[in-house]
């Protein structure tokens, strides 16, 4: 029987905000397997209202080829008003950002901290977050940087502050430029690193969101492959808030070192504190960041086993405005190389439109392999699977996609 694609929320929602369908031109070659799948993915958009399709034969549409510069078959076109995109080798995920990226909509400002060795949003390494740039891009977002040591305020304009595990310490101006920010209404995310904090732990603590430096450590992960035995959290627990809207048990996020960070105390009494994700019950903390980072597994000794909060967000209202802090224990999960593992894109990205009051925009989105992006080994993924009690379809394509990208690159 022929597949059949059932759409994500993310590409049913983008649908459903169409004021008109967009015109998606086909591209194909006569006997290309690969086409006809791409036909069955391209009607299940029709099906949602979301395109008009057209199928051109390539060797009968050579002044549209080149026209829109199209030069591989099964390449789709996509037109929306006086704007197109040519996305190749064309998946539900690759089609959705086209269309995001065409139909625009309200965009919010997000001010990036630079200047004390934070990540950086323009390095398309693995280390690097250029990925994460493109995402925001993508959901409308325009990033501008701030170097924080010549900030004695937060521009006016800044629907947000992203801070990525700086290097360095911040200045005292301008933690304190980020603390007026946030009681006049403004919006903070913050990405920790194990190990260092560059005062942003001081910082987050004034509002009620303790971390301590130390490494959260899960005794079911200790086979988990590119990561200190251990220091590598699969994440299946979350709460019942808006960042992790849709996401349940079976939807996996994965920080590969991660702190913990908790919900400690309510600054004001109207203030709301919760926690996001969580590890599981059978981890414990380990002060010998510098050995895991060098590939040496943590000696557990005497610590009882626990869960930890790994990321929390807090409102607080004020007269100025309803300020909104979200910190993450882990930055290492938003860069290139796991982006795009299991769900911590929609973790990141759902973060930010919750700090800008995006909430309609919150869903889950499918699922895109890079090339930078370092995957979970199958053998290992499937392991952890039985460990927390799941194997569903929606990994399992996973881990046929990562067994793709193990034989290409060999």
């Amino acid at each position: 029987a022929d597949a059949r694609f059932e759409l994500s929320p993310a590409s049913r929602e983008a649908c459903t905000d169409l004021a008109s369908p967009a015109r998606a031109s086909h591209f194909f070659e006569r006997n290309d397997p690969d086409s006809r799948r791409t036909r069955f993915l391209l009607e299940s958009f029709v099906a949602a209202g979301c395109f008009e399709v057209r199928e051109r034969d390539v060797e009968q549409a050579e002044a549209e080829l080149d026209l829109f510069g199209v030069t591989t078959a099964n390449s789709v076109v996509l037109e929306l008003g006086e704007y197109y995109e040519v996305i190749e080798r064309a998946t539900e995920g690759s089609l959705l950002e086209a269309l995001l990226r065409l139909s625009g909509g309200p965009e919010r400002t997000i001010y990036v901290a630079v200047g004390e060795g934070e990540g950086d949003l323009r390095s398309g390494a693995p280390a690097g977050f250029s990925g994460l740039r493109e995402a925001l891009v993508t959901e409308g977002y325009v990033l501008k940087s701030l170097v924080t040591l010549a900030a004695r305020e937060i521009p006016e304009d800044a629907d947000a502050l992203l801070v990525i595990a700086p290097q360095r310490p911040l200045h005292e101006t301008a933690r304190a430029s980020i603390v007026r920010f946030v009681e006049g209404g403004g919006r903070l995310v913050v990405l920790l690193e194990p190990g260092r904090d560059a005062g942003l732990a001081e910082l987050v603590a004034g509002f009620g969101i303790e971390s301590r430096p130390e490494l959260v450590v899960d005794a079911r992960f200790a086979d988990l492959e590119g990561t200190a035995r251990g220091t590598g959290v699969l994440v299946s627990t979350y709460a019942d808030h808006p960042i992790s809207q849709g996401l349940e048990a079976r939807h996996m996020s994965f920080f590969p070192g991660v702190r913990p960070v908790d919900p400690a105390r309510k600054p004001q009494p109207d203030d709301r504190l919760q926690a996001v994700v969580y590890s599981s019950r059978e981890a414990w903390l380990s002060d010998d960041v510098e050995a895991a980072r060098r590939g040496l597994a943590p000696t557990r000794g005497d610590q009882r086993l626990e869960r930890f909060a790994l990321a929390v967000a807090g409102r607080y209202p004020r007269p100025g405005g309803e300020g909104r802090v979200v910190v993450f224990g882990d930055a290492e999960f938003a860069s290139n190389r796991w982006l795009r593992a299991l769900y911590n894109l929609d973790l990141i990205v759902n973060a930010m439109h919750w700090a800008t009051e995006r909430e309609p925009a919150i869903t889950r989105r499918p699922k895109v392999l890079t090339p930078y992006q370092t995957p979970l080994p199958p053998q290992t993924t499937l392991q952890m699977l039985y460990g927390v009690g799941l194997l569903v379809p929606e990994l399992l394509l996973i881990v046929g996609a990562i067994v793709w990208i193990r034989r290409r690159s060999g």
